[in-house]
């Protein structure tokens, strides 16, 4: 059996992003997971992590210096990367998501929010994960997310379409919630989506490709599943393709909705090369 953790960095309400993220493992993984997340929380005098909190910092760190704060976040890195876990992550950019999704309704029906877009993906990583590797043949997997006051009873619903879904079933043993101050898994995946945000508001906000160490040391020492940064060119090219495969629709309806797609693309292309022109200028 395996399980995996994950927790959100932003809400589609009053955020220009939104991340899920977290990590994957056998049970014995989780085990000795928290035992190192134990011991790093005591040698630094707290009882709980959060990244934004750590990161101001603010609340139960407040008065401490960015030295305390990098060194409480190196050694949660080094904890989580000490063990056999999958790194997994997904994000969006809202206001992306809304012209090339929300603009539409038939988009705006089939997917939802911008939180359940990383939420779906999110699950969908983690049992495709399993399905390619052959270790993990006949595994299942329990999935629990931290509690979210943003989509809450409806990630429940989510959750339990996925655990009866016909091509997701038979990987799937739960999909349940938990409070992210009770469990370590959680706090880890807290980071993680931390950093996740701040790498997809780097790359996109302001072109920085190189991401911050504390992102990169998730890629160099442990496995991660490729991440997905959804902004309206990705959001365009996935819908086209949901597009064409969706059975239940119609020629005409089909076309429109690649028409509508084609729309965003041109404008996002357009919006791209005024940019540029003015940068240039």
């Amino acid at each position: 059996m395996l399980r995996a953790y994950f927790d959100e960095s932003g809400h589609s309400s009053d955020s220009a992003i939104v991340a899920i993220a977290g990590f994957m493992g056998r049970i014995d993984e989780w085990v000795t997971l928290e035992e190192r997340w134990r011991d790093t929380l005591a040698k630094h005098g707290v009882a709980e992590f959060h990244a934004a909190k750590v990161g101001r910092p603010y609340g139960i760190y407040k008065g401490w210096t960015a030295d305390q704060a990098a060194r409480l976040v190196e050694d949660a890195i080094t904890a989580i990367t000490a063990g056999d876990l999958i790194g997994i992550s997904h994000s969006v950019l809202v206001q992306d998501y809304d012209r090339v999704i929300g603009s539409h309704p038939w988009f705006a029906k089939k997917f939802g929010s911008s939180y359940r877009l990383c939420y779906e993906g999110t699950i969908q990583a983690a049992v495709n994960w399993l399905r390619r590797n052959p270790t993990c043949a006949g595994e299942q997997v329990e999935l629990v997310f931290a509690n979210n006051t943003e989509y809450g009873r409806s990630a429940q619903i989510e959750g339990d379409r996925y655990s009866a879904h016909p091509r997701w079933a038979a990987e799937i043993a739960n999909v349940s919630s938990a409070a992210a101050r009770d469990v370590a898994g959680l706090q880890a995946a807290d980071l993680l989506a931390y950093e996740t945000f701040r790498y997809t508001k780097a790359h996109f906000g302001s072109g920085v490709d190189k991401p911050r160490r504390s992102y990169r040391r998730f890629f160099e020492e442990m496995a991660m599943a490729p991440p997905k940064y959804w902004d309206a060119e990705g959001l365009a090219e996935f819908c086209q393709i949901v597009a064409q495969e969706e059975p239940e629709l119609s020629t005409e309806q089909r076309v429109s909705l690649i028409r509508h797609l084609l729309s965003m693309q041109r404008r996002t292309n357009a919006a791209i090369d005024h940019a540029s022109r003015k940068e240039r200028s």
